[in-house]
């Protein structure tokens, strides 16, 4: 037990003394690090200064612009003047008037058109008694003009012959005679077609009688 006791205080004692001394070391250290060490230190050197400068660009010229050849002006050929066209004015055709005139009793009409001759009677009439009538025009539409006829300034007349019937009504159109021959006959067939009439009476009865027409067909110019 003796012998243990200075052996503890002599490992106390060894374990202060090197603790004191880290303690020594590290505190010396410390300032060492902090005092920048036994370096000698140098001045800096002083770098040169930057200087910056702007450069000012100059203008470039710009190139003048590379004149080209001149061409050789061609005089401009002399363009020959255009011959005014005549103007040509059609002279104002008039659409003839025909007139309508009938020798048989009729609606009082105003009818514009081929001159018409007047309706005849049947030659076998016997003569009219109290309850008898002759057959009396209620329309008469006048033909139209044909047109090629009216270009040519061409002038003529149509005799027709056609049945009156019980009705009224205008059958069996037949062409006796025409001057010129072919030019007016079918625009007077047409319009006699469509012709109205009251028929013949014949004790008191309405009967169907034939008749002749004929329709003149000129050219007349209105007074301007």
């Amino acid at each position: 037990m003796s012998a243990t006791l200075p052996r503890l205080s002599l490992r106390l004692a060894v374990s202060a003394g090197g603790g004191a001394l880290l303690a020594l070391s590290a505190v010396w250290l410390m300032q060492w690090l902090v005092s920048g060490g036994p370096v000698d230190a140098q001045p800096m050197q002083q770098r040169p200064a930057l200087a910056f400068v702007r450069s000012v660009q100059q203008p470039r010229e710009r190139p003048k612009p590379r004149e080209l050849p001149k061409q050789e002006e061609h005089p401009e050929e002399a363009t020959p003047p255009v011959a005014p066209m005549p103007s040509f004015t059609a002279p104002a055709i008039r659409a003839p008037r025909p007139e309508i005139s009938a020798g048989i009793p009729e609606l009082p009409m105003q009818l514009a058109g081929p001159i018409l001759g007047p309706v005849r009677q049947p030659r076998a009439a016997p003569p009219p008694g109290p309850v008898d009538r002759e057959m009396i025009a209620v329309s008469r539409t006048p033909p139209q003009y044909p047109y090629r006829a009216q270009r040519r300034g061409t002038e003529g007349w149509v005799r027709l012959s056609f049945e009156v019937t019980e009705a009224g009504e205008v059958r069996d159109v037949v062409v006796m005679e025409a001057e010129p021959s072919g030019v007016f006959d079918r625009a007077a067939i047409r319009a006699v077609e469509k012709w109205k009439f009251k028929p013949r009476i014949r004790n008191g009865m309405a009967v169907s009688a034939r008749t002749d027409q004929t329709i003149q067909f000129r050219l007349r110019q209105e007074d301007t």
